[in-house]
This record gives structure tokens, C-alpha cells and sequence, in this order.
């Protein structure tokens, strides 16, 4: 079976442009910032990273929810079978991670490298305190960087990681409008 279900644009923040998709039946879904540099190394902290495991799809589908605004998920990714579809993308490529705390996953971190760009998705807790997103972002870039200069887009919602970026020396330089359909 082929075919798409949903199409998402990601669009520099533009009042005119975004109307146009509006009019084509396009609902906007969130605005993120992209950030840009050469992020600080940090010490090491002790924090227990372990691999993704199949079994942990629901419990990251869970953690999606809580870190994710309903008005966003329910245009991207309403019901399980929704988020295992766009999150099996890159499936055999990726380098999946979770943190596991009281037997909760409290952190998914995943990341892939193509030719020429690196994605890092990184979904945490809500309630985790800045400083340890700030390692987890840290630890995802290095894990993937072989590279000086990184470029990471955050959700707006997410104020911590948007802090974290900023604590390791990563510049906001653009603001990019979010689109379904």
C-alpha cells in the first residue's frame, strides 16, 4: 500500500505564505525555531542510557503525549499506529535510546545520519529539570557529530530543550511555522 497520510510543511514564519496553505486546507500545527553552532562540551553525567527496544513503543507513544500539546498530536500523531508509522521511518538506520527511571521511560532519544544531515529527536519528560535535557541533547550531538557545526530544530513548546540549546552555545536563527494536511 502506498500514499501518505498526513503531509507536513515546515515553512520560515510567514504570515502570507501560511494564509495561502490555510487556504489550501493546510492547519497549522506549531511553530519551532532552528538552532544553530558548536556546542560546548560538557562533563559526563551519570545518567543510565539504554538501548530502544520494540517492547517500548507504547511507553515512548505515552511520553509523546505527555510532552506534546493535544493540538499538535492530534494533527500529527493522534493514536499509537500513527506515531509507529512516522516513527518507523529510518527504523534500520537509527540509533534509538530511552532513560528509564522507576521503571517509566522518562527520555527517547533517537538519531540518524544521512549523506549530509543528522536528525536527532529527542522527547523528555516535561517535568525534567533544563540541565538534564541539556546533557541528553549534549550526548545525542556527540554521539552523531563528527562535525563542528550542528543544526537542531526544537518545537516551541519545548522550553526546556529551547534553554538546553542555548546553555551549549547554540544561537536561534530561525523561526519556522508548522503545517499539516
Amino acid at each position: 500500500k502506498l500514499g501518505a497520510n498526513r503531509i507536513v510543511v515546515r515553512i520560515k514564519k510567514n504570515e502570507i505564505l501560511g494564509e495561502f496553505l490555510k487556504q489550501s486546507g493546510f492547519k497549522f500545527s506549531h511553530t519551532e525555531s532552528l538552532f544553530e553552532g558548536t556546542p560546548t562540551k560538557l562533563d559526563q553525567t551519570k545518567m543510565k542510557i539504554n538501548n530502544k527496544y520494540d517492547t517500548d513503543d507504547l511507553a515512548i507513544f505515552r511520553l509523546y503525549n505527555r510532552s506534546t500539546p493535544v493540538e499538535v498530536r492530534s494533527l500529527l500523531c493522534p493514536t499509537l499506529a500513527d506515531w509507529k508509522d512516522i516513527n518507523g521511518q529510518y527504523k534500520n538506520i537509527a540509533n534509538e535510546y530511552t532513560i528509564i527511571e522507576n521503571s517509566e521511560i522518562r527520555a527517547y532519544i533517537k538519531m540518524y545520519r544521512s549523506k549530509r544531515t543528522q536528525i536527532v529527536t529527542l522527547i523528555a519528560n516535561p517535568e525534567y529539570n533544563y540541565n538534564i535535557i541539556k546533557h541528553l541533547l549534549q550526548f545525542s550531538l556527540m554521539v552523531l557529530n563528527k562535525i563542528d557545526e550542528v543544526k537542531v530544530y526544537i518545537p516551541d513548546f519545548h522550553i526546556s530543550t529551547h534553554k538546553a540549546a542555548l546553555e551549549i552555545n547554540l544561537f536561534k536563527s530561525t523561526i519556522y511555522d508548522i503545517y499539516v494536511l
